[in-house]
């Protein structure tokens, strides 16, 4: 089957907000945003009876900082 891509319409309510701070907080905003995305799609397009959820991979997170020489020592998780 093929998918039709989305129109020009779609694109135009879609609003740059601006640069966004790669902290925990704005990650957080991140996965409550695509949570509240799956929820309006649960039913039409994501199955219901499937656990659908989006998470933080926090061991990635941490192996990335510290291959940027950053210190996660005091990162609590």
């Amino acid at each position: 089957m093929m998918r039709e891509r989305p129109s020009r319409r779609f694109w135009h309510t879609v609003s740059y907000v601006g640069k966004i701070i790669n902290d925990y907080d704005g990650k957080q905003m991140f996965v409550a945003a695509i949570g509240a995305y799956h929820k309006g799609l649960l039913g039409n397009v994501l199955d219901k009876s499937y656990d659908n959820v989006v998470a933080i991979d926090i061991d990635a997170q941490r192996t990335y900082l510290e291959s940027r020489g950053m210190d996660t020592s005091e990162i609590i998780c």
